[in-house]
């Protein structure tokens, strides 16, 4: 009636008959399917073979969907099955089996109550939501938390990290065994033996060639209920660092293209959750703070568009990192700025101080601190 016209040819296209529910059949692992009618339809309606949705993840024999929503990236549990849009679902059978999803002819209206996804509300627990940004694209839906609940196994309260959507793609993910990748990792009552949990996590991605694209931000949201007494730490293995989530909401870093790491215990990050005396434990194995103020060679190099410059103070004092071009002209400030003693890492991605891009050619990098004045050449390849 309003003169949209869908051509599906050269295949010939038929209507779903809206008489009975219709059948998507779930193969073990994630599945990408799409609503049988031109109309929306309650998630909570579907079936999986003859079990509620509900009842099959509490079962722990599918996932909840999880929508791809252009320009805006994933979105976890919705409530509406939305026709013309793309819907992950994960069949998570064990064994691993075939399963039917039942989707009934009943369009959704507001009068329809949809329920809300179980990780969202861990009842008498707690969460930490984490997002990971670089540029304009985000993952915004990462979860740790606790709750009576929950167990320290895969229950079903957990959810698995969505594939690496198109395009330019990044995600925060929690590895766990057998290649598993988890988006939200619940966990019983915080006490447990060690007073506290380590969620290890990292971030991958596949895009690095768009300006600017390689500084990537993770942020930390915890909830209300986190106790006033628990540390939250972040512990950054790269650079030998452990951040205080509470003051330290924002933490950014480069990195460029990074494929899925499997390994737990390979993961860039760790987030610790607990008591002093465990937070402590877990510093005891960090390496000590440098003994040296020293500037490394920056990473890559050449580059385009971006490079690492990364460097060690053994002691709080004044740090500057600027970029000088061959002619000695000043070309960008990347650090001015007073650091405590660690290691630490600062970008330049090819642009001037008015922000921009500069000629391919030789620069040079020129940083003092606490008296050392150090000059490294970096090669800029357009």
């Amino acid at each position: 009636d309003g003169g949209i016209r869908l051509d599906t040819g050269p295949v010939e296209g038929v209507t779903a008959p809206t008489d009975e529910p219709f059948e998507i059949l779930l193969e073990p692992g994630w599945n990408m399917i799409g609503s049988p009618f031109n109309f929306a339809v309650e998630w909570n309606l579907v079936q999986v073979d003859t079990m509620a949705i509900g009842d099959a993840v509490d079962k722990s024999i599918v996932e909840p969907p999880v929508r791809w929503v252009p320009g805006a990236g994933y979105r976890v549990g919705p409530t509406i099955f939305e026709p013309f849009e793309g819907y992950w679902v994960r069949n998570v059978s064990d064994p691993p089996v075939n399963v039917i999803l039942n989707v009934p002819p009943l369009e959704y209206n507001s009068a329809m109550m949809a329920r809300r996804e179980a990780a969202e509300d861990p009842g008498d627990g707690w969460t930490i939501r984490i997002t990971a940004s670089s540029g304009d694209i985000r993952d915004t839906y990462n979860v740790v938390g606790v709750c009576s609940g929950a167990s320290n196994d895969r229950d079903r309260l957990d959810r698995s990290d969505p594939p690496l959507y198109p395009g330019d793609g990044l995600t925060l993910y929690f590895p766990h065994a057998e290649r598993e990748r988890w988006t939200v990792d619940m966990r019983s009552g915080l006490c447990d033996v060690a007073n506290g949990h380590a969620w290890a996590f990292d971030v991958a991605k596949s895009f690095s060639e768009r300006q600017g694209s390689n500084a990537v931000a993770i942020e930390f949201d915890p909830d209300e209920g986190v106790p006033a007494d628990v540390e939250l730490v972040l512990v950054d293995r790269v650079l030998e660092r452990l951040i205080d989530v509470r003051e330290e909401r924002r933490y950014g870093i480069y990195q460029g293209k990074r494929t899925y790491v499997n390994d737990a215990a390979a993961t860039r990050f760790v987030l610790l959750v607990g008591d002093k005396e465990f937070v402590d434990s877990y510093e005891d194995r960090m390496p000590g703070l440098p003994n040296a103020t020293i500037l490394h060679p920056n990473y890559p190099n050449p580059f385009n568009p971006s490079t690492v410059i990364s460097y060690e103070l053994s002691e709080t004092g004044h740090v500057s990192v600027a970029i000088y071009d061959v002619t000695g002209a000043l070309v960008k400030i990347a650090e001015n700025r007073v650091r405590t003693p660690g290691r630490y890492e600062v970008g330049w991605t090819g642009t001037n101080q008015a922000g921009e891009p500069v000629s391919s050619g030789v620069y040079f990098c020129r940083f003092e601190a606490n008296g050392l004045v150090q000059t490294r050449k970096l090669i800029l390849l357009k």
